[in-house]
């Protein structure tokens, strides 16, 4: 199904005049496509009850009229029951919609045309009368109510269902006046009417139901983002943190290396206590652009980790690659060039990041980010606004200095989201 529809659009769609069926192009694809296989399955069972009925049928052709049972045995048995399977069989190979429309109203015009055709074999009587008005409006219920095909083939198929009818009816020589003719012409008639609308509003209500599922879909997913979402930052929140690493983690297939970027605002609360929270606020979001901006591949994910804290969880990446990404956050942040009156006159927000690479096989999530939380402390004590691990040869070249290395702990701080 196709979930690139909006509330708007879905409105529109309701609001369309009553008469009008008819989606707009694309979503008339999506409901043809929505529908098909249900109505292919419904198509089937249809014309298998239809073949049974039908061929029943011949016993009350029997009762009301022997001389032409013989005519109608052959009709039914050794051309509209084999029409029928063969259309079974195109069915059951999966014919598209418009050959199912084609196929169902050939057979549904069929079973009016042999039924009825027995009035030019009999006399007209009282009793064939009967017999041709119960039939007819059987074939026409079946068509519209039970085998419910698209009201366009629907319309045809009683319109000319009724021209069958009103035809024989009124060449068929017999008993039956003027008077019975014309009664029986306007009983088809008004069968006919009926189930038109009957028809119409089916379809109608197939497609208004259609609409209001895939308004609750969007509701629905709208509903899962916001529960998955940190309302502040648009970043995914703990909870899909834990959702998508179960997965990353228990998925056998998946890629086996997996590098975690730790991000955090440096003198965070200095810039809070300087712009207020407001100010804050607008900061965090400006920030988290740039790690959004900065996950580049589908499968790269940035989390509001907590506070001021960030993350992105990096699949299938190696550690130098992190690290270029880690190092597209700095870049983009410092083209933002956000002020921090709170530090002094000429100073920029800046951020600290610690990386992390393993194999998810042999450590765990926890471990993987309390590894990369203390690479970020590294980075605090190395002087702030820098990625951490350094490159080896910024290292070898002594341009990094290397604080003293911390005791790693198994687990990662403990981050209060109320502080900053």
């Amino acid at each position: 199904m196709i979930t690139s529809g909006s509330e708007d659009h879905y409105k529109r769609e309701l609001r369309r005049p009553f008469w009008k069926l008819r989606f707009t192009p694309p979503l008339e694809a999506e409901f043809i496509a929505a529908a098909a296989d249900r109505r292919l399955k419904h198509n089937m069972i249809c014309v298998a009850a239809l073949i049974v009925l039908y061929d029943i049928a011949l016993i009350p052709d029997w009762l009301q009229s022997p001389e032409t049972f013989a005519a109608n045995a052959v009709l039914r048995l050794t051309i509209f029951t084999p029409f029928c399977l063969v259309c079974l069989a195109i069915l059951k190979r999966g014919a598209p919609p418009l050959l199912q429309e084609i196929l169902l109203g050939l057979i549904l015009v069929m079973t009016v045309l042999f039924e009825t055709s027995r009035l030019v074999q009999s006399d007209f009587d009282a009793d064939a009368a009967i017999y041709q008005l119960g039939g007819g409006l059987c074939c026409m219920m079946f068509a519209a109510v039970v085998m419910k095909a698209r009201f366009s083939t629907t319309l045809v198929v009683l319109l000319l269902m009724f021209v069958l009818k009103a035809n024989f009816i009124w060449v068929a020589p017999g008993s039956i006046g003027a008077a019975g003719r014309a009664i029986m012409m306007h009983a088809f008639a008004s069968a006919v009417m009926m189930l038109l609308l009957a028809a119409f509003l089916l379809e109608r209500a197939e497609r208004v139901g259609f609409i209001q599922g895939l308004r609750a879909s969007l509701l629905n997913r709208e509903l899962e983002k916001a529960a998955s979402t940190d309302g502040l930052t648009g970043l995914g929140n703990r909870r899909y943190l834990s959702e998508v690493t179960n997965s990353l983690w228990t998925d056998q297939k998946g890629p086996n290396l997996v590098s975690v970027v730790l991000i955090d605002i440096d003198h965070f609360k200095l810039f809070n206590d300087h712009y207020g929270h407001v100010g804050g606020d607008v900061c965090l979001r400006r920030v988290s652009e740039c790690v959004k901006a900065a996950a580049t591949r589908p499968d790269q994910m940035a989390f509001r980790y907590g506070g001021e804290e960030l993350l992105l969880v990096l699949p299938d990446t190696v550690e130098a690659d992190a690290r270029v990404c880690a190092e597209r956050v700095r870049e983009l942040l410092s083209h933002e060039a956000i002020p921090h009156l709170g530090l002094n006159n000429d100073a920029l927000v800046t951020i600290s990041i610690g990386i992390a690479t393993a194999d998810r096989r042999a450590t765990s999530l926890t471990d993987l980010i309390a590894t990369a939380d203390n690479a970020l402390y590294n980075a605090k004590r190395a002087g702030r606004d820098r990625v951490w691990p350094p490159r080896r040869e910024t290292v070898e070249n002594g341009s990094e200095a290397l604080p003293a290395k911390p005791q790693i702990s198994s687990k990662p701080r403990t981050v209060k989201t109320g502080t900053r």
